[in-house]
C-alpha cells in the first residue's frame, strides 16, 4: 500500500541532502585531492622519504567518498512506498521538512525533468506557481496524483515530470487549461514516458562496456593485426586453394629459410597446439 506520508528526517532523504552537498565542484575537489595525495606521495619516495606510502594511502579518503556520492547519495534506491522513499534523489534532496506546493513546484522545475515539461508542454515554473496553493496543507492532494501518475506512466521514481504532472492536475480547473493547450491527460503522461525513456537511454550511456576486450576477440578466432599482416593458412586449406605446384614448395622453402635466420623480422606461425604447425 502506497503512502502520501512524507519523511523529511528518513535516512533516504538525509543521503540525498548530503548528495546535493557534495555535488558539482565539491566532487571535483575529491578527485583533485586524491590526486594530489598520489602525485605528493610518489614524489615524497623518489626523495626516499618512507611517509610517501602513508600520504599516497591516504588519497583512499577523498575516493571512497567521491564513490559513495556517485552511488548511493546521487542515485539513492527506493527503499519504501512512501513519497520520501519514491521520490528521486535530486528532489528529495532539495525539499523542506513541510514544503508547499510552489516550494515543490520550484524544485520539481529546476531539474531534468521539469526542464524536459518546459520545453516541451510550455509547464515553466511561473506557469505552476501561478496555479498551484502557497499552503503546505495542500501537498496531501498532490502526493497522491503524484502516485497515481508513477502508476500510470510507469515510472520507477517520482521524478520532477511526475510532480509538475501531479502540480499540473491539482488546480480545480486544470481540464479547460488543457483544451486551451489543445492537450489531453494522456498526452501528459505520454510525456512523462518519454522522460523516463531519455532518462534510460542516458544512463546506459554511462555504465562500462564489458565487450570482453582481446579475450573475446581471440575466443572466436579474430586477431586484426594477424588478419591485417598474415595469411590465415588454416582457411587456405580448408577451402581447397592450397595446390601442390613449384612455387608454393619454393615459398615453404623459404618460409624455413626465414625461421632459420636471426634477424628480428622473422615470420611467425601461429595456431593451437597440434594445428600443424610443425
Amino acid at each position: 500500500m502506497q503512502s502520501t506520508f512524507y519523511n523529511f528526517k528518513s535516512l533516504r532523504a538525509s543521503k540525498s541532502r548530503l548528495g546535493i552537498k557534495l555535488s558539482g565542484m565539491i566532487s571535483i575537489l575529491f578527485v583533485a585531492l586524491a590526486i594530489a595525495l598520489i602525485v605528493v606521495g610518489i614524489v615524497l619516495l623518489f626523495l626516499h622519504i618512507s611517509w610517501g606510502w602513508l600520504v599516497a594511502s591516504l588519497c583512499a579518503l577523498p575516493i571512497i567518498v567521491y564513490e559513495w556520492h556517485k552511488g548511493d547519495l546521487e542515485h539513492p534506491i527506493c527503499t519504501t512506498n512512501s513519497i520520501d522513499g519514491l521520490l528521486d534523489g535530486d528532489i528529495l534532496g532539495k525539499l523542506g521538512p513541510n514544503p508547499s506546493p510552489k516550494e515543490v513546484a520550484a524544485v520539481a522545475s529546476s531539474v531534468r525533468g521539469g526542464r524536459f515539461f518546459a520545453s516541451r508542454f510550455g509547464i515553466t515554473l511561473k506557469f505552476l506557481q501561478d496555479i498551484v496553493s502557497a499552503e503546505s496543507k495542500d501537498m496531501e492532494a498532490v502526493w497522491q496524483r503524484a502516485l497515481e501518475v508513477r502508476q500510470q506512466s510507469g515510472s520507477e521514481y517520482i521524478s520532477g515530470a511526475v510532480l509538475v504532472v501531479a502540480l499540473f492536475q491539482s488546480f480545480p480547473d486544470y481540464e479547460k487549461l488543457l483544451a486551451h493547450m489543445h492537450l489531453e491527460m494522456e498526452d501528459m503522461i505520454s510525456g512523462v514516458r518519454w522522460y523516463e525513456h531519455f532518462r534510460l537511454l542516458i544512463n546506459k550511456t554511462k555504465e562500462p562496456r564489458r565487450t570482453g576486450g582481446i579475450a573475446r576477440d581471440f575466443s572466436f578466432g579474430y586477431t586484426p593485426l594477424l588478419k591485417r599482416f598474415g595469411t590465415n593458412l588454416s582457411e587456405h586449406v580448408d577451402g581447397g586453394l592450397e595446390v601442390e605446384v613449384a612455387s608454393h614448395v619454393e615459398a615453404l622453402r623459404q618460409l624455413i629459410d626465414t625461421f632459420g635466420s636471426g634477424g628480428r623480422q622473422n615470420a611467425a606461425l601461429v595456431g593451437a597446439e597440434g594445428a600443424g604447425k610443425s
